[in-house]
């Protein structure tokens, strides 16, 4: 499919440009690597807390660099997310609406400002809602789709050997890579290295493998021991994934690239196994969907003398990933965008305390206002409201509303400010004309409304 060419210009993009957040710095030229996992839940990494021993590589990354304890996604599905990571834009502010939007040309990505400040681009993606079709190669010189092969492929190790082929192409140049890693999506598939036990006496209905379109419907009829099953399928596929990055990792440091490069590891949202009664993701705010891991190494020789936390419990925004990486990099950060950097002039971690958002359009519209230690929720399809006080391993576990009125209302009028603010801001959707075959294809994986009313 030819990319769409809209002609809608959004007047808000690039009102000019200004220093960087960490203060004037030379360009240093030093590669950026950006991981994404997609689906991958905080809770189920070994260096967050979890008990299975799922992520040995990311935890020696996190171990060299440091890891943000409350990392928050701006959306629970993938196009509205990345684009947002991509952009420092809310989804709605991008015009990510439906499964069928697309980002616009008009947008300004961060491959594209590195592009054009020197730096070789190339991203290695594994999903079709972050692919070219989508519109997300802007600013890419090299965009690999070669693994974009569906929910029942296995793909990570294809996308490691498609990135380091990157890597070596660039020939010592500085370069951006994107790597994007799906399979932790569902279907979710036993590794036979990965076991974790297994349930030697499971003889419920769930099989590694098994469709997500025969997975939701049971949903309602499954117990404590098939969500079991559930999630220790899940869990070989993150270990599964873990060792692909590792290989990556490795691969850089045998190329003597890994020490002075920028990288960057997260998700772009999580899943839920039944935490407040759901299957899967994109419909609702709650933590298990929007609270993602963040690991971040800088280069050796950027600001050696600064000293780091290990860990910043600090909330913060995906979107902050952005200015960061330009920060780092040296590049201007653009005008007009909502992520601020976390570094501080000297180097330092210094996160910008202040209220973030995370939306959906599905289930009749969710969105999250995260201040102050508190997140509200309001579901715009009943008008009800939700508050819970945040903590780096609370899961939205006890509605405060009633208890809370105060700070329910505080929090609920400047959620609603922000939606008219960003309503008024919002551009256009670009819409992809998707045939029917690919309608039903996303309707089978409960994609394309197929689930919008359900929880």
């Amino acid at each position: 499919m030819p990319r769409l060419r809209p002609s809608l210009v959004w007047s808000g993009l690039l009102l000019g440009v200004v220093a960087c957040a960490g203060g004037e710095r030379a360009p240093a030229r030093r590669s950026v690597v950006l991981i994404v996992v997609d689906t991958l839940r905080r809770d189920h990494l070994s260096c967050y807390g979890y008990p299975r021993a799922t992520s040995p590589n990311v935890d020696r990354l996190a171990a060299a660099g440091t890891r943000f304890d409350q990392a928050v996604s701006q959306a629970p599905w993938t196009t509205p997310s990345i684009g947002s990571l991509l952009t420092s834009r809310y989804p709605t502010e991008i015009g990510i609406r439906t499964e069928r939007s697309a980002l616009s040309d008009e947008l300004s990505l961060l491959p594209e400002l590195l592009r054009d400040a020197g730096w070789r681009t190339g991203a290695v993606v594994s999903h079709t809602f972050c692919s070219s079709q989508w519109n997300f190669d802007q600013g890419f010189e090299s965009f690999d789709e070669s693994n974009v092969l569906g929910h029942q492929a296995v793909t990570s190790p294809g996308v490691t050997a498609r990135a380091l082929e990157f890597v070596d192409a660039a020939a010592g140049e500085p370069f951006f890579l994107w790597a994007h890693y799906f399979d932790p999506h569902f279907a979710y598939v036993e590794h036979p290295e990965y076991p974790f036990g297994g349930r030697g006496d499971y003889d419920g209905p769930i099989a590694s493998g098994m469709p997500f379109a025969e997975l939701f419907p049971m949903r309602k009829d499954l117990g404590a021991d098939d969500a079991d099953e559930i999630r220790r399928l899940y869990d070989s596929e993150v270990a599964y994934t873990d060792r692909a990055i590792g290989d990556l990792l490795d691969g850089l440091r045998e190329r003597g690239l890994f020490d002075d490069a920028l990288i960057v590891f997260t998700a772009d949202h999580g899943e839920e196994f039944f935490d407040h009664g759901g299957l899967g993701h994109a419909r609702q705010v709650y933590q298990e969907l929007v609270h993602v891991p963040l690991i971040v190494k800088l280069p050796s020789s950027f600001a050696a003398g600064a000293s780091r936390a290990a860990a910043v419990e600090t909330p913060v925004p995906l979107l902050d990933v952005f200015p960061t990486v330009l920060d780092v990099a040296g590049v201007a950060v653009p005008q007009g965008i909502e992520g601020r950097s976390l570094l501080a002039a000297d180097g330092s971690w210094r996160p910008v305390a202040r209220p973030f958002f995370s939306e959906t359009s599905r289930a009749g519209g969710v969105r999250a206002i995260v201040d102050g230690g508190w997140k509200l929720i309001e579901k715009a399809r009943d008008g009800t409201v939700e508050l819970y006080r945040l903590a780096p391993d609370s899961r939205d576990a006890e509605d405060l509303a009633a208890s809370e009125p105060q700070r329910a209302a505080e929090l609920g009028a400047a959620l609603q400010h922000w939606t008219a603010e960003v309503g008024e801001r919002a551009p256009g959707s670009v819409e992809l004309d998707l045939d029917a075959a690919e309608l039903e294809r996303l309707r089978s994986l409960g994609y394309a409304g197929a689930d919008d009313g359900d929880s």
